[in-house]
């Protein structure tokens, strides 16, 4: 082994000095050949990312040579003359985006008018200030874009959703869950004492201290199932039926106990000094009467009480945001196996949002009353009273084959009716009612075909009567 590391010593660490002139020798034979243009620019870029990192004077020449390279020095005019001066090859290259780009001032004026006829009311002071006022958190519940999916969209509050993330690391160190992280944690963040009794520090990490933080929201729903009552804080710990003791007492109380701040279960259950009767009160009696028995080689739980699983970020999600009752056509919209572009439409319709005429003329537009179809006065009732909302909720419950159809078969109505409409004002195309019908069938059962159904006799029916493969039943 000693001759081996005298060989390597001898090979690679001796003779320094020598070997330092040798490299400062090969490094001024590689400049050289870099200013003489030798070298290739493969080896140029390689040198240029080794050697630049030092403020030298081999620095300065290379970002002089690359600001020359990225500088346009000649140019053609449109007329196809050569120009050198800066000064106009700047214009001319000016001039050509300019042109390319801006609109002249006859098609400025025609757009103008143009816009004119499209916009010929201007917006008063009342409705300017209506539309710079701010958007409160209630306003933006109330058109359903924060509430999940009950007759929303879906969207999530990235708040609500970073807590929630938040609550299910919190609960992982509750539990003490079986991973590096949770072991780093008790061992230099922890140190012994209860998760529940430790405060944020200027001098911890960011991560930490927001952790620690939003613990208080999940306080309520842990509690510690009494084993051997070793990893059970008995002031910090949800453990009693009143709950945490620390914050159930007054420090009056808690001296009586006589029972230390980080003591555990199996502490004060088995070496507590409780009080005498004298000194006793009926709280210290009450939580001295629901002392459970202790369970030797039986470790302590934690539980969750919340309203799904801890184990999933969508049960802590249930257990902590704040779920509002959704709209009784929540479920008539949004289906396993429903088509996006039909429930939007759909969605929209059920929130009196559609931009049917009536809604147009209520702000401040000048359009036709007239209905395409029939000539009537055009309103979203007038449109789409054959589709009775409450007469569809009521009857079409359900998540079996029959109702999920006549969902889909609802919806595309709503959408093809829609469709029809603006077809007829922007397209100029016009579609009779049997190609209508006929385009929702052929959507329904291009939808259908996807589906996997329980094969039983009237689902059987009913493919045979739409024309469906029956491979879709299983």
């Amino acid at each position: 082994m000693k001759a081996s590391l005298k060989r390597l010593n001898r090979e690679e660490f001796s003779h320094i000095s020598s070997r330092a002139v040798e490299a400062q020798r090969e490094l001024e034979s590689i400049q050289a050949r870099v200013y003489s243009g030798e070298l290739d620019d493969m080896l140029l870029r390689r040198l240029k990312l080794e050697d630049d990192d030092a403020n030298t004077s081999y620095l300065h020449s290379r970002c002089k040579l690359q600001a020359s390279r990225n500088r346009v020095k000649t140019i053609k005019d449109r007329n196809g003359n050569l120009l050198t001066d800066y000064e106009d090859v700047k214009a001319e290259a000016v001039g050509f985006y300019k042109e390319l780009f801006a609109a002249s001032d006859d098609s400025q004026v025609r757009y103008d008018e143009e816009l004119g006829n499209i916009i010929h009311k201007k917006i008063d002071a009342e409705d300017v200030v209506t539309l710079q006022a701010s958007v409160s958190a209630a306003e933006i519940e109330n058109i359903s874009l924060c509430q999940g999916k009950k007759g929303s969209l879906g969207v999530k509050c990235l708040q609500d959703w970073n807590r929630i993330c938040m609550a299910q690391h919190l609960w992982d160190i509750c539990s003490n869950k079986e991973s590096l992280w949770i072991k780093w944690v008790d061992e230099y963040r922890l140190k012994g004492k209860s998760f529940w009794s430790i405060n944020p520090k200027s001098m911890d990490c960011w991560v930490w201290r927001l952790l620690l933080r939003h613990k208080e929201e999940i306080r309520h729903l842990v509690s510690k199932t009494i084993g051997d009552g070793r990893d059970t804080n008995f002031w910090h710990d949800n453990w009693h039926v009143q709950g945490v003791l620390s914050g159930s007492f007054s420090e009056e109380i808690k001296r009586r106990f006589r029972v230390p701040e980080d003591a555990t279960m199996a502490e004060a259950i088995t070496a507590g000094r409780w009080p005498t009767r004298r000194h006793c009160t009926q709280e210290i009696e009450d939580v001295i009467a629901y002392l459970p028995r202790l369970r030797e080689g039986v470790r302590d739980m934690s539980t969750w009480n919340g309203s799904g699983s801890a184990a999933k970020a969508s049960g802590i999600w249930r257990s902590l945001r704040h779920q509002n009752q959704g709209p009784t056509w929540a479920k008539l919209i949004w289906f396993r196996g429903h088509i996006p572009r039909h429930c939007f439409v759909a969605w929209t319709l059920c929130q009196e949002r559609l931009p049917t005429k009536d809604k147009l003329i209520s702000w401040g537009m000048d359009v036709d009353r007239k209905c395409l179809f029939c000539g009537d006065e055009e309103s979203m009732n007038h449109l789409f009273s054959y589709l009775e909302l409450q007469y569809v909720i009521v009857n079409y419950k359900g998540k079996s084959f029959v109702s999920r159809l006549r969902k889909l078969g609802w919806c595309c109505a709503i959408y093809e009716v829609w469709r029809e409409m603006n077809n007829r004002i922007f397209g100029n195309e016009q579609r009779d009612v049997s190609h209508i019908v006929k385009g929702c069938i052929t959507t329904i059962r291009s939808r259908v075909s996807s589906w996997r159904v329980p094969r039983n006799k009237e689902n059987w029916k009913i493919c045979v009567e739409w024309g469906l493969s029956l491979d879709i039943l299983v």
